[in-house]
């Protein structure tokens, strides 16, 4: 006799987990390129403030002088980026399998047994 468990919400049970992947995904690469970036855009806010430019294409001009060292590293990571974002969206994985396994449990579906490691 197969049991079915009933979810609250089958449409988030579905959505939820790639929502959140896309999400954790988006967050950590956000934060890993602005760590990388922010001694560069630092220098290049220096030296906007210095005063010592007149013209808007000057402004971009330096800015982009500044900054292309900076993309040229984020560039260059991007493995790295990527491979910790995976890994934080791996964490997901973890506690959503957690859950599902408890909720398993609870609804009283049999549990399926170890196969030893040997």
């Amino acid at each position: 006799m197969e049991r079915k468990i009933r979810r609250r919400s089958p449409f988030w049970s579905l959505a939820g987990p790639l929502l959140g992947y896309w999400g954790i995904q988006i967050a950590v690469q956000f934060v890993l390129q602005l760590v990388i970036e922010m001694p560069y855009i630092m220098r290049a806010y220096a030296s906007v403030m210095a005063g010592e430019m007149t013209t808007f294409d000057e402004i971009m001009s330096e800015y982009w002088n500044i900054m292309t060292p900076a993309l040229e590293k984020v560039l260059s990571m991007q493995v790295e980026i990527t491979g910790a974002a995976a890994l934080c969206t791996l964490i997901m994985t973890g506690i959503l399998f957690s859950r599902d396994r408890k909720l398993e449990q609870n609804s009283g579906m049999p549990v399926w047994k170890k196969a030893p490691a040997g």
